[in-house]
């Protein structure tokens, strides 16, 4: 197990071209960036998780949230496509428990 980055947690994406535009969805914490440019709309979704993690910090909202079912199967599609693309033993799966020194967190 790699633990140079135990204290990393790593958020779900998905970027899609939508009404002419761009949109960046994180689906844990539910919130979007949008865009003319997919580069641009993560851009936005970067500077909505700065946002997001001051609202937390402040108690006005929880950190994790459910993102829509529309999203949640956008993701899944496009998670599901980009690891059997290139055929058997070819995906890559990242898989980076969160290591806790005691149960009670």
């Amino acid at each position: 197990m790699c633990t140079e980055n135990q204290n990393d947690v790593p958020i779900r994406t998905v970027v899609t071209e939508k009404d002419g535009g761009w949109i960046a969805y994180c689906l844990d914490f539910a919130i979007e960036g949008q865009g003319s440019q997919p580069e641009e709309a993560v851009d936005r979704l970067e500077e909505a998780i700065q946002e997001h993690f001051q609202k937390v910090r402040a108690g006005q909202v929880p950190l994790f949230q459910q993102p829509s079912e529309e999203v949640w199967k956008l993701y899944v599609r496009a998670a599901e496509a980009r690891l059997l693309a290139t055929g058997p033993g070819h995906g890559h799966v990242e898989h980076r428990p969160l290591l806790l020194q005691s149960a009670n967190v």
